[in-house]
């Protein structure tokens, strides 16, 4: 049976995609910029695995989250399943009537847009899965992301929401994830699973540093100052991170740089932003890779700043000079254990600020006998001193008297790419988007409102509500449509692609 005419407003959001894709994945201007400065060797990467990408950007699976089956949906016949050449698995689909196809590949199920052919799983975590697929208008290959059961707890709604309003405030910085799309439900009056809609990237930075292939000193230059570079834009925007770490860096075939995994993020007050050493704000449900956490979380000091993640880029520097992580601690206490053993004990005065709150086990491990720590010339003989200088510089246990972003991208290790007037600043974002955060009572239909408006944002014209397998629409029994808003957000982003091994280009002057 021939499937129904598109409405006008399914063609102008498919329009809108086609547009906003059609900007490209690879920066332009100040990338340009770097690329004619620096040259780097290729460097060939350890292809991504599809288990657990680390890509906190992949949100959280739960089975029995499938989308509403419609009595329209018709079996393909065996030659209408696809298995294109750029794939090894293969894909099974059932056609709808209403343009949308539900496909099955490596056992998950994506109901999209049939214009979307999903070709392979690229990475699954706690938080979802993501698969490459193919325009079958444009022939250009995306990654599309698919969140399971939005709607079935608040805390799944909370990060999701998160991740997706800083997406769209913070769009169009290289080296920063935005979002292309947030693909039209199904259903969009009883859906339960998002599909978000980015380009595809080779690898992240993760599967760069494992990898046996050697890489010099100006690829490391070069990874730092990006990562440095869109931190700058999210502290002065108010927001830090929280999640840093190698799997959360995306890296291209060009050595392009970006950020990704906002779900963890929080929004600053106007003075702690870009500033550690000022007004702090009180936050909670710190959860990051403990590797890279710093030392005033582990001792449960909740009113921490942007050099949380000034701490994570300096583990993440040293882990690039070492090839291995510089605090690869076995529980929270061994990490404690691990930073004093290395970078040396707090002073007391330290201890008291930032351990009255904190766990007697940490208490304890800090106040130990003092040692000076081990220098860094020591653990990485041959490296250059400069680089020695700014991971020391942002590893100070003290966050007052460790560099913010501004200092580590002036440093001289970085002078050779640092440029103030192609280091552009955040907008202010509106309190409003991240007032969610500050409402810890805030009831579950009105996240999924949240939500929905989210939805509309890129799908201008469509009603939305969510559903529940436990609550029904919007988490409760409450009849309500989520408010429309026609504001379609144009950004650019990228993702990990294919399992193949990524080879970065030579840049030349």
């Amino acid at each position: 049976m021939p499937a129904c005419p598109r409405t006008h407003a399914q063609v102008k959001a498919d329009d809108v995609v086609v547009r906003r894709a059609n900007l490209g994945s690879s920066p332009a201007g100040s990338s340009a910029r770097l690329h004619r400065v620096m040259g780097v060797s290729p460097i060939v990467a350890s292809p991504l695995t599809t288990t657990d990408t680390g890509q906190g950007s992949v949100p959280t699976t739960h089975a029995g989250s499938h989308a509403v089956e419609s009595p329209t949906e018709r079996p393909a016949s065996p030659s209408s399943s696809h298995t294109g050449s750029t794939t090894d698995e293969q894909v099974q689909y059932f056609q709808y009537r209403d343009g949308f196809r539900k496909n099955v590949v490596g056992g998950e199920t994506f109901v999209l847009p049939s214009r979307y052919q999903p070709l392979k799983i690229i990475g699954k975590g706690s938080y979802g899965v993501v698969s490459s697929v193919v325009d079958t208008v444009t022939k250009q290959t995306f990654a599309v992301k698919k969140i399971h059961s939005v709607f079935e707890r608040r805390s799944y709604m909370r990060r999701t929401l998160r991740e997706l309003r800083i997406m769209r405030n913070m769009r169009h910085h290289e080296n920063l994830l935005p979002l292309i799309a947030i693909l039209r439900p199904h259903n969009p009056m009883r859906f339960r699973d998002l599909y978000l809609l980015l380009p595809l990237m080779e690898t992240d930075l993760a599967c760069i540093i494992r990898s046996e292939q050697a890489f010099s000193m100006d690829h490391v230059r070069f990874f730092m100052y990006q990562i440095l570079r869109g931190l700058k834009f999210l502290h002065s925007a108010g927001v830090v991170h929280r999640d840093l770490k190698p799997k959360n860096l995306l890296i291209n075939s060009n050595c392009d740089l970006r950020i990704c995994d906002f779900g963890l993020a929080r929004f600053m007050d106007d003075d702690a932003a870009c500033d550690s050493s000022r007004k702090p704000t009180q936050m909670t449900d710190y959860i990051a890779t403990r590797w890279y956490r710093a030392p005033e979380i582990l001792l449960g000091y909740r009113m921490y700043t942007s050099a949380v993640d000034i701490w994570s880029a300096g583990c993440i520097l040293a882990e690039l000079v070492g090839r291995c992580a510089l605090f690869p601690g076995k529980d929270l206490v061994n990490q404690m254990e691990l930073i004093c053993e290395k970078i040396g004990h707090p002073s007391p005065d330290v201890v008291s600020e930032l351990g009255r709150h904190g766990d007697e086990k940490m208490l304890a491990v800090v106040r130990s006998d003092p040692s000076p720590g081990i220098p860094l010339e020591e653990m990485f003989p041959g490296a250059d001193p400069l680089v020695c200088d700014l991971i020391r510089g942002m590893l100070r246990f003290d966050p007052r008297k460790r560099l913010d972003v501004t200092g580590a991208l002036a440093h001289p290790f970085l002078k050779d790419l640092h440029c103030v007037d192609d280091e552009p600043t955040g907008p202010t974002m509106p309190h409003s988007e991240f007032q969610f955060d500050f409402r810890p009572n805030l009831q579950h239909n009105e996240l999924a409102e949240m939500i929905c408006n989210e939805v509309s944002h890129f799908n201008p014209g469509v009603l939305c509500k969510g559903a529940s397998s436990r609550y029904g629409p919007f988490g409760t029994r409450r009849d309500a449509a989520a408010l429309l808003d026609t504001n379609v957000s144009r950004a650019v982003s990228v993702y990990p692609a294919t399992a193949s091994p990524c080879l970065l280009r030579r840049h030349t002057i």
